[in-house]
């Protein structure tokens, strides 16, 4: 824009000026010297026509869709990366928790111990017995020789 002295110019914040801001959707415009960007949310990238966004595909994530999602035990939030599945962590769900050593997993059966499993744990009797309707049993190892 040009002052009333002719001769000074002014940069017009086209993010401002009705009809100006050609930013669609979502997207937010930034006025730059001369002219503005549109800028997407995280989750979303920008369609080559530089003003509308779209949504990250299932195996991209982050401003303008720049990161790789690669979760092998969970899915892709779009905006963050990888949510794990239970029993899973790191960066690509790949990191199996031990739920017996942290104790989100405690066996209240007597005679039983935390068995951890990949993405879960299980409570197991301990050498020498056996289930027997939810209950650790002793096993009579002499009953068993007998029975030979």
């Amino acid at each position: 824009m040009i002052e009333s002295d002719l001769q000074t110019c002014t940069d017009i914040n086209e993010c401002v000026e009705d009809g100006q801001n050609k930013c669609l959707g979502d997207a937010t415009c930034i006025n730059t010297e001369g002219s503005f960007l549109c800028e997407c949310p995280d989750g979303k990238q920008l369609e080559n026509d530089g003003r509308t966004c779209s949504e990250c595909d299932n195996y991209h994530y982050g401003r303008n869709c720049q990161y790789t999602c690669s979760c092998l035990n969970g899915v892709c939030d779009k905006r963050t990366g990888c949510v794990c599945d239970p029993g899973w962590a790191g960066t690509f769900c790949d990191i199996d928790i031990d739920e017996c050593s942290t104790e989100q997993v405690v066996c209240q059966m007597e005679n039983s111990v935390c068995v951890n499993i990949l993405g879960s744990a299980i409570c197991s009797c301990e050498i020498g017995y056996q289930n027997n309707s939810g209950v650790c049993q002793d096993i009579d190892e002499c009953d068993a020789v007998k029975a030979q």
